[in-house]
């Protein structure tokens, strides 16, 4: 049997932790607006009745939600590109 591996973390400062958890806390904002603005628009579609017709509020929904994820998985991949740095020291 192999002996772990012990992980060698770099010291944390304040500064470093309060970035990461600031980080992690952007990432489930923009993740949980684009799940709460999806929630919103099945509302509005069900109050209206179907999804025809469409209109101009349809397609500012496609593109906010578009800018909501993509910013959610650029931060993520901010997140754990930061974190792999740290753990590599």
């Amino acid at each position: 049997m192999q002996p772990v591996p012990s992980l060698r973390l770099a010291p944390v400062t304040w500064r470093t932790a309060r970035h990461f958890v600031s980080q992690n806390h952007r990432h489930q904002f923009y993740s949980n607006e684009a799940i709460a603005t999806a929630i919103a628009y099945a509302c509005y579609r069900t109050k209206l009745g179907g999804l025809l017709p469409l209109g101009w509020i349809d397609a500012a929904f496609v593109i906010v939600e578009a800018v909501f994820i993509a910013t959610s998985r650029d931060t993520l991949n901010k997140y754990y590109t930061r974190s792999r740095q740290l753990l590599a020291r």
